[in-house]
């Protein structure tokens, strides 16, 4: 044993093409941890704040349709009361001609 030699391990690694990591720290790992889970938490937000814009264009949406029915509401129910008149007119001509 006395004339064998003893290779580092970073040379096997690195005859490999691999490159030897540092040994990361458990602080390394929350950092890093934390760095995801503050980047997750702004791309959240944003998807919220899209969200509020979308619920907001769709509040518009909806106020404009209800506006639209309202405004033919009036003469739909004038029109509902106007064949309805000529439906008992037609039921007692009908019955007249008997």
């Amino acid at each position: 044993m006395s004339g064998s030699k003893i290779r580092p391990v970073y040379s096997v690694a690195m005859s490999n093409n691999v490159l030897p990591l540092p040994a990361k720290s458990p602080d390394d790992r929350l950092a890093r941890a934390l760095r995801h889970l503050n980047l997750a938490l702004q791309q959240q937000r944003e998807a919220v704040e899209d969200l509020r814009l979308a619920l907001t264009d769709l509040d518009g949406a909806v106020g404009s349709l209800s506006h639209s029915l309202e405004a033919y509401s009036t003469p739909l129910q004038d029109l509902q009361t106007r064949v309805t008149a000529i439906h008992h007119q037609s039921l007692k001509t009908l019955s007249s001609m008997r």
